[in-house]
């Protein structure tokens, strides 16, 4: 069990931030694995260490943010177009997840759609704008209404399964006029809360399954062996998807996010 829940967080750290779509890799890694379903608790609780992460990460924007919200100044604005895009996100959100309810239950047996989705987001990265930039200063972004506006959309259409969150919402900051380095630091500074909010609420309602995990010493070394390595690789991660997009090489990810794609789809079948 602790080899196998090593190797879903090796993939979730890598994946998560990279724009390949970390939820196709995980279908994927669970096809090939034999496996009729994915393990939802473990997955769950990696989404909240991979967005603990990208929350460290980014922890000065938070901290300006916060101490300026009520300050005249671009931050205020910031702040004011951040509540925005996350609103547009989460109205998106329950309205993907209340049209889910009505598509009969089998068809999510189709895995092969995911793999569709994942040459889809290839697609996207593909003809995503390519400009480089200089590096992020840690100031907050520039806003514009119509930028948070896109950026929020996109956030909310990544919920699909096989869309990538950060390809697709990095690619929709760029398409609305943002820079590389504010495109990417806004769009990372979207994410936590939108991992978190639906994590965190799923693991207090299977509280008692995951308290299991810290029966003996040995499950507590393993459970804090796995977030490490979790949290490590999303960091990585994470400073890797930023210093490309940076460099205009969004589209660098497009190849291997339609060849993983294909993959599923053919496996899928098979």
């Amino acid at each position: 069990m602790f080899l196998t829940a090593l190797l879903f967080a090796l993939v979730q750290g890598v994946a998560e931030f990279l724009p390949v779509s970390s939820s196709g890799h995980l279908v994927l890694l669970t096809l090939l694995l034999g496996w009729d379903r994915q393990p939802f608790l473990l997955l769950t609780s990696l989404h909240v260490v991979t967005a603990s992460a990208a929350t460290v990460y980014y922890r000065r924007g938070y901290g300006r943010a916060l101490r300026r919200m009520w300050k005249p100044g671009a931050e205020r604005h910031f702040a004011r177009r951040y509540a925005v895009a996350q609103v547009i996100t989460a109205i998106l959100i329950a309205g993907l997840l209340s049209g889910s309810r009505q598509i009969p239950p089998e068809l999510w047996h189709y895995d092969w759609l995911l793999g569709v989705m994942m040459m889809l987001n290839g697609m996207i990265l593909f003809l995503a704008p390519r400009r480089g930039d200089e590096l992020w200063d840690g100031a907050l972004p520039m806003l514009t209404w119509r930028a948070a506006a896109w950026v929020g959309l996109a956030q909310g259409i990544a919920a699909v399964p096989g869309l990538s969150r950060s390809g697709l919402t990095v690619a929709a900051g760029l398409r609305a006029g943002l820079s590389p380095a504010h495109a990417s630091s806004f769009c990372f500074l979207l994410a936590p809360p939108v991992m978190l909010a639906p994590s965190l609420y799923f693991l207090l309602e299977s509280w008692p399954q995951a308290s299991a995990w810290f029966s003996s010493w040995q499950s507590i070394a393993a459970t804090l062996a796995v977030t490490s390595v979790t949290f490590l690789l999303a960091m990585g991660s994470l400073h890797w998807t930023v210093s490309w997009v940076r460099a205009g090489r969004l589209w660098w990810f497009a190849p291997w996010s339609g060849l993983v794609g294909i993959v599923t789809i053919v496996t899928a079948i098979w």
